[in-house]
């Protein structure tokens, strides 16, 4: 190992060596004091908290969600590839209609199941990844902790599902047949080893009661599945929820509606800046 700055070299050994296990502390301080004196990275490491799933509020997790889905939803149906992920049928539906609350409109076409595409848009989102489109027809999931693209064509695409269609912003041509591509997009190995997303055992580092023991998509899921049980919508399926009274589904947007506000409004009284000491002593000469 060779440090880019100085070419420092630090020998390693052998990975299936016995003894690696009860020098990796030792290593681990290697790492750093192998430096140089003046070396920068000796001085000012990378914080380890840039490796670690980043902590955000309920609301915040929701909205990121959401938008992530929307991104693939954006696509045309045979852009998206058929995905590979663990998930039992009712947290689906439970995803599928938190997801869809916030975007649902009158012109949006009324499914009375989850098509396959809808599966393949809430796997990508629940694991981090985004639509990108780049160079014309070529669409990408991208990952903004690893960095790491994916090309969506290089997979086996979803049907068009019947009775929801998406309509275009534009016209796009089908990718060329007789591609060789892989059957299904494993939306966890598709990660880098070491993004949080889908890892959390950074070596040498220490528990803290402030980062949960859980990888980046599970912390999701379970703000997710506790925002639809605080907003009524926890396993509702798609055809049970249009069968509802146009009220319940309104209450529920009412609900999302009020929790945005007030994460709004917590963040405008956290922006505003106290008043300083020379503005107090001044105030209190003049009276």
């Amino acid at each position: 190992m060779i440090c880019a700055y100085n070419t420092t070299s630090l020998v390693l050994r052998n990975r299936e060596d016995d003894g690696v296990k009860a020098i990796t502390a030792k290593f681990v301080e290697q790492l750093t004091n192998q430096h140089s004196r003046a070396c920068v990275w000796k001085i000012t490491a990378i914080d380890k908290t840039l490796c670690r799933f980043p902590l955000r509020s309920s609301a915040s997790t929701v909205r990121a969600f959401e938008r992530r889905y929307k991104s693939f939803q954006n696509l045309l149906p045979y852009h998206v590839p058929i995905t590979k992920f663990d998930l039992d049928q009712s947290t689906i539906e439970t995803l599928y209609t938190l997801a869809r609350l916030s975007s649902a409109t009158s012109s949006t076409p009324a499914c009375t199941s989850i098509t396959e595409f809808d599966k393949s848009c809430l796997g990508l989102a629940l694991y981090g990844w985004q639509a990108e489109e780049q160079h014309g027809d070529l669409n990408f999931a991208r990952c903004f902790l690893c960095m790491r693209s994916v090309g969506l064509w290089n997979f086996k695409k979803v049907d068009t599902p019947e009775g929801c269609q998406v309509t275009p912003l534009s016209k796009k041509k089908r990718p060329s047949e007789g591609v060789a591509v892989e059957e299904s997009l494993d939306v966890k190995a598709q990660h880098r080893w070491f993004c949080p997303w889908v890892y959390n055992e950074l070596i040498g580092s220490t528990s803290s009661a402030e980062y949960s023991k859980k990888v980046g998509w599970e912390i999701t899921l379970d703000s997710l599945l506790q925002s639809a049980s605080s907003t009524g919508t926890n396993a509702i399926s798609p055809s049970s929820r249009h069968a509802t009274t146009g009220g319940s589904t309104r209450g529920s947007e009412d609900v999302l509606s009020r929790m945005k506000e007030a994460s709004n409004l917590v963040s405008s009284l956290l922006r505003q800046r106290p008043p300083t000491k020379t503005s107090d002593t001044l105030m209190s000469s003049s009276s």
